[in-house]
Formats: structure tokens, C-alpha cells, sequence
């Protein structure tokens, strides 16, 4: 499993090299936070000493580290990416990490400021844009049979 994509200071596109190392019709599991969600935002557009505070506040034993979130890790960027090297999706799944959870769970107003800015979302894009709130993605790939 490639979990750890956002940390990558390499595009994922250079993550090339690990196609081919596959055999046909076999997995690749990458997991990667979500860069269209509330805390994926957060996390791309505030300094390192933000993360470094926030960890310290929220009392976590876990460190620490940069991380780049490049646009390339959309999932659906990440799809067409992968189906353009020869992989199907077999699985593909976003949902609300741990992180998120404990701060809605731990801060009633952060909460309702979440879900009223989520909601938002959905009415001002029609109901075609993800929810704010999912903050994780999981992909299986399965590498296609070579041609003949």
C-alpha cells in the first residue's frame, strides 16, 4: 500500500515507476488524504508552524510533517492517471477521517460551522460537489491485461 502521497515531495506522477513493477491484473492500494475537503484545504494553505500548534493543541502523541498536497492527488486526476497507465479502478472510496472527527466531536461550534459550510457547498454547486467533510481517499487499482 501507497499511503503517504500528500507527504511526497515527488508528484505523484513521478510514482510512474512503481506501474510498471506491477503484474497484470494485479492490486495497487493507494490511500492519500483528500484535497477538496475542509481540513485538506486547511492543511495546504496554512504554514508547517500551524500544523506544529495544532497538533500540540489537540494533544496528539503522533509527529508532525510537511506535507504538499499537490493537485495532481484529486482523486479524479489520480483515476484518469491511472487508467492512462493501464490500471482499472477496482475500489474507490472517500470518506471522514479520524482527525476531522475528533475536532466535530471535541468543539460543538466548530461542528455546526463545518456542516453549515458544507451545506453551502452542496446548495451553491447544486448538489454536484463532495462533501467538505470527507477528508480521505482510498484507491484499488488493478492493472489490465497486457495486449496481445
Amino acid at each position: 500500500m501507497l499511503d503517504g502521497l500528500g507527504a511526497s515531495a515527488q508528484t505523484p506522477t513521478s510514482h510512474a515507476q512503481y506501474v510498471w513493477a506491477i503484474k497484470p491484473r494485479g492490486l495497487v492500494v493507494f490511500g492519500f488524504p483528500n484535497l477538496l475537503s475542509i481540513k485538506g484545504l486547511v492543511t495546504k494553505f496554512t504554514p508547517f508552524c500551524f500544523h506544529r500548534l495544532f497538533y500540540w493543541f489537540m494533544k496528539y502523541k503522533s509527529r508532525h510533517f510537511p506535507t504538499y498536497l499537490r493537485v495532481e492527488l484529486l482523486p479524479k486526476k489520480v483515476t484518469r492517471f491511472a487508467e492512462d497507465n493501464g490500471f482499472s479502478v477496482a475500489f474507490c472510496q472517500i470518506v471522514e477521517g479520524g482527525v476531522a472527527q475528533k475536532i466535530r466531536e471535541r468543539f460543538r461550534a466548530v461542528d455546526l460551522a463545518f456542516r453549515a459550510l458544507n451545506r453551502l457547498v452542496q446548495v451553491a454547486s447544486l448538489g454536484k460537489w463532495q462533501s467538505l467533510l470527507l477528508d480521505k481517499c482510498g484507491i484499488v487499482l488493478r492493472k489490465r491485461e497486457a495486449c496481445p
